[in-house]
């Protein structure tokens, strides 16, 4: 019965963590998208500071810039996986939560019917 209940109290240590990871991703979304657009666009910016001095020392063309110089990962992305995981977590705290209620309820019923 003891094992039932400390792999009942694993799991809801799991869905925590689990939950409080997702919390952190969620939280941090938009402060991460952000440090990754400014750092593509300095890039983009370097590329391009590189790609006019070519164009005066050789007099022609440089080269269109690249799309993904521009693009940063989605901040919508993160903020997905932070809800799926915390939806995960939430299955897993009812679910460890049924069986720690069915535990008691077993040990009810043999404390019951030793009397």
């Amino acid at each position: 019965m003891l094992s039932i209940i400390s792999s009942s109290l694993a799991g809801l240590y799991a869905a925590t963590d689990r939950a409080s990871r997702a919390a952190e991703r969620i939280a941090n979304a938009g402060v991460r998208a952000g440090e990754e657009l400014e750092a593509a666009t300095l890039a983009a910016g370097n590329r391009s500071y590189g790609n006019a001095n070519s164009l005066t020392n050789s007099g022609g063309m440089p080269p269109p810039p690249s799309l993904s110089a521009y693009a940063a990962p989605s901040p919508d992305a993160q903020m997905i996986y932070g809800l799926a995981d915390l939806m995960l977590a939430e299955h897993a705290y009812k679910a460890n939560i049924a069986v720690l209620k069915t535990a008691d309820d077993m040990l009810g019923r043999l404390v019951d019917a030793d009397h």
